[in-house]
């Protein structure tokens, strides 16, 4: 197999993903948020993944190869990066508008509380749906999907306007 140049995106949980080069611009706002390393690399022996599947190996903790490689040009380093952090309270807020709206049957889109919060990152705000959603799996609520970015308590487990369970 000849050599390859594409993109090597080192995680902080020492998980390693290549990936190519065309998709740097996508990276940059995930490598700020994650405190991932990206470098340009020129390997043989690495599997290069389109965006889509990184994304799927990234979220589900799965994979992480270590073949030979090269560094070629350092492109972001994770102290590179200004932080973008976000206020205990702020964050807070986020969760406690998450949880009552789930609470009461709404359904919630991440894209609304983007709008609602247009400061906080698309990411930050998966990370918000992730943490209320394992909070409230943790009570015993079914939470669902019901398609990217949209979720709902399961319609037997929400609370009604008096308080009680349906």
């Amino acid at each position: 197999m000849p050599a390859q140049t594409c993109l090597l995106l080192k995680l902080s949980d020492n998980r390693h993903f290549f990936t190519h080069e065309t998709n740097f611009p996508l990276l940059i706002e995930f490598s700020r948020v994650a405190g991932a390393e990206v470098s340009l690399v020129k390997t043989q022996d690495a599997k290069i993944l389109e965006i889509e599947e990184l994304a799927k190996k990234i979220c589900t903790h799965v994979g992480n190869e270590h073949p030979a490689y090269e560094v070629l040009e350092r492109r972001v380093l994770p102290t590179d990066l200004p932080e973008k952090k976000m206020s205990a309270q702020m964050s807070q807020e986020i969760n406690l508008h998450i949880t009552a709206e789930m609470l009461t049957g709404k359904v919630v889109k991440k894209a609304d509380l983007c709008s609602k919060w247009p400061d906080v990152e698309a990411v930050a705000m998966t990370k918000h749906f992730a943490r209320v959603r394992r909070q409230l799996e943790g009570e015993g609520y079914s939470v669902e999907k019901l398609r990217p970015g949209e979720y709902q308590v399961a319609s037997n487990r929400y609370h009604d306007y008096q308080g009680e369970f349906v």
